[in-house]
């Protein structure tokens, strides 16, 4: 900018931004109630909602199961 070839230049920065959240999809599960008062009560204590707890719960399994296979 403090080149005066270039005072009148315009300078255009683009950036691609990937959706950050995927779209979120209802499900019906069937749990027995004594798992799904445990799952609550921990969900509760971890400031999460079920669903997301589950989801976390999922991805840690998921992770764990691919962890095992590579090795």
């Amino acid at each position: 900018m403090d080149d005066p070839d270039y005072s009148d230049a315009i300078a255009i920065l683009v950036v691609s931004v990937s959706e950050s959240k995927p779209r979120s999809v209802r499900v019906n599960i069937t749990v027995p109630e004594d798992m799904l008062r445990k799952i609550d009560n921990v969900a509760k204590k971890r400031g999460m909602s079920r669903s997301s707890f589950l989801v976390h719960a999922a991805q840690n399994a998921i992770s764990a199961s691919q962890d095992s296979h590579s090795l």
